[in-house]
């Protein structure tokens, strides 16, 4: 066990990493291309990000303190699944106000540059998969984590038609449109994942001095 739960925590270290990393080359291009499917879809990396790194802190207290009660780890992975998914709800809500402006205001993106940054994400959430297949099986966590990468990269297909669509038949709809299409997804991520953190969170804070540890 302990040598399998090594190679998950290296698996999800190499995941978050990639996840953090293209988030923000997400929100910088975003910003530069002025795209909205680019910042929704960064916004999503972030929720299934922050996914990750509770399940890599959980993984990781499990390798370097066998001794804490698995309602600490829980507590943990709790807190930081509630707090990010809180966060990231309420950008998502603004994102998608923004998109229905520009649904009624459609403006020309620069296509190239998003379609671009849009096949560097993909390639990033490739990677993720590749990283997750051997051990998506393993645990619930690893499970979800493996999921959550497929969308991604589905959500990144998304990106590079929207904005074939523009630079092909010069559809500015096309960006707003599939920035709702990734809000949906976020929604679907984090709402069930604020809510189930959340009462996780509340049922270990409640019930922690019962159920508290020896160990640090």
């Amino acid at each position: 066990m302990p040598a399998q739960r090594k190679a998950y925590v290296a698996a999800l270290k190499k995941v978050v990493g990639l996840s953090f990393a293209m988030a923000g080359v997400e929100l910088a291009g975003s910003a530069e291309t002025e795209s909205g499917s680019l910042w929704a879809d960064a916004l999503h990396r972030l929720v299934d990000a922050s996914v990750d790194l509770g399940s890599l802190i959980s993984n990781s207290l499990a390798l370097g303190h066998p001794e804490w009660r698995e309602s600490k780890r829980e507590m943990i992975d709790a807190g930081v699944g509630f707090s990010s998914a809180a966060i990231i709800l309420t950008m998502a809500i603004l994102t998608a106000a923004q998109a229905v402006e520009r649904l009624y205001a459609p403006e020309p993106l620069m296509g190239w540059a998003t379609m671009l940054l849009a096949f560097a994400g993909l390639g990033a959430q490739l990677g993720s998969i590749y990283f997750l297949y051997p051990h998506r099986e393993a645990n619930q966590s690893l499970k979800t984590a493996f999921l959550h990468a497929f969308v991604d990269a589905l959500g990144s297909l998304g990106i590079i038609a929207a904005s074939a669509a523009q630079l092909g038949l010069g559809w500015s709809l096309a960006d707003p449109m599939v920035t709702l299409g990734i809000v949906g997804l976020i929604l679907r991520t984090a709402i069930p994942r604020a809510i189930e953190s959340g009462k996780a969170l509340w049922a270990a804070t409640a019930s922690g001095p019962s159920r508290g540890s020896k160990g640090p």
